[in-house]
């Protein structure tokens, strides 16, 4: 063990080359080191790219939920209006049932 190793400035040589392979999936030229690098950068990016994808999807999906939200909410207040506005008349109406009945009823006496 060197002097470094004891310090704790480097690893070990031993644990160093064990660890080696491992961390380079087993590449065995800086040529091929160099295009796992290339090639794992342009997966990354490759990533970025589909999360920013996913992303855009998501948000438009959000905008298109948000609106469609608006819309029901905006046509359930019409729809409660129209209720009330039929409830209304329906009282109207069986009022004015009662009168007939009443009218009817006192004809026949």
């Amino acid at each position: 063990m060197t002097m470094k190793g004891k310090t704790g400035l480097a690893p070990p040589r031993s644990t160093f080359s064990a660890d080696l392979p491992q961390a380079v999936d087993h590449v065995t030229t800086v040529e091929q080191l160099v295009a796992k690098i290339f090639r794992l950068e342009a997966e990354n990016r490759g990533l970025k790219e589909q999360e920013v994808e996913q992303f855009n999807q998501v948000f438009e999906l959000t905008c298109c939920l948000t609106e469609t939200q608006h819309r029901v909410a905006k046509e359930k207040d019409r729809l409660e209006k129209e209720i009330e506005g039929l409830k209304k008349e329906k009282g109207k109406l069986l009022k004015f049932q009662k009168q007939v009945q009443d009218a009817v009823h006192g004809y026949n006496r």
